[in-house]
């Protein structure tokens, strides 16, 4: 791979990165619920 292509690839994995910790961050408290209520039966 060219100097180039590792540079898209590192862009691309930290759009990714950004993407899936806005996700998570939308999906946390949700989970928690899921969770607690496993928890809680």
């Amino acid at each position: 791979m060219t100097d180039a292509g590792y540079s898209s690839v590192f862009s691309g994995l930290g759009i990714a990165a950004v993407a899936g910790g806005i996700v998570l961050v939308l999906l946390t408290p949700t989970l928690r619920r899921l969770i607690g209520d496993k928890v809680a039966a």
